[in-house]
């Protein structure tokens, strides 16, 4: 199985397009590990969202629906590549991520593809540390198995966390998740959120998409992990 992998593309819909486009062209699955949107547009943003001369709310509630249309838009853009795409919500998603057709939260939730079994544990929060946010894990304990492919916004600490961090990389990632996948094994761990620390080690692949605009690849068959490259 050829799987595509992507994280934090905080709404920069130029990526969903060649995310959609690519996944379309040669894998088998999309998974995308949280940070889709942004909690916030920008003016221009607002106003090409939300630009009907009736419209009279107050800046929150504007805001709160042109994020939904744009959630709507990126749904459909991703649905265009007609393959199943798995996601988890992240601290910057404030929108349903709402499972609708081949667009599937994953989040506490497992999913069975071509005999892979995938798992998701999203944000539960936008303030709550990483150990806070990890405090629901038992809710996925008993559907994990060495088989399955995890899917994490927060990386475990100690694995590709490091976030810079007024002019230092800090750890920002979650012991209770390294523990977790210690003790669970599972075949793959995919997440994203410290975008400085973006790569694989062994089968731990951090996607986060904003300092290297590109995609990964893994092959679940051989184990190859690759950079796929936007046009």
């Amino acid at each position: 199985m050829r799987i595509l992998l992507t994280s934090d593309l905080h709404g920069v819909e130029e990526a969903f397009h060649a995310f959609s486009k690519s996944l379309a062209d040669g894998y088998d699955i999309g998974v995308m590990a949280g940070d889709l949107l942004d909690d916030k547009l920008t003016a221009v943003e607002l106003s090409q969202l939300m630009s009907e001369p009736e419209d009279h709310d107050d800046l929150q509630t504007r805001t709160r629906r042109g994020l939904l249309k744009k959630e709507r838009r990126i749904i459909e853009v991703l649905q265009e590549s007609r393959k199943p795409i798995l996601v988890v919500p992240g601290n910057h998603d404030t929108t349903p991520l709402a499972t609708d057709g081949t667009f599937i939260n994953l989040h506490l939730k497992k999913f069975d593809f071509d005999g892979v079994p995938f798992v998701g544990y999203g944000c539960l929060s936008r303030t709550l540390g990483p150990d806070l946010q990890m405090a629901s894990l038992n809710e996925i304990e008993d559907i994990l198995t060495e088989q399955t492919i995890l899917v994490t916004h927060i990386p475990p600490r100690g694995t590709m966390d490091l976030k810079m961090n007024y002019r230092q990389m800090e750890s920002f990632g979650s012991g209770i998740l390294a523990e977790f996948v210690r003790r669970k094994r599972p075949r793959f761990h995919f997440f994203g959120d410290a975008h400085d620390s973006v790569g694989a080690r062994g089968t731990s692949v951090n996607a986060s998409y904003p300092l290297v605009s590109s995609f990964c690849g893994v092959d679940t068959d051989s184990g190859d992990i690759w950079t796929e490259r936007t046009e």
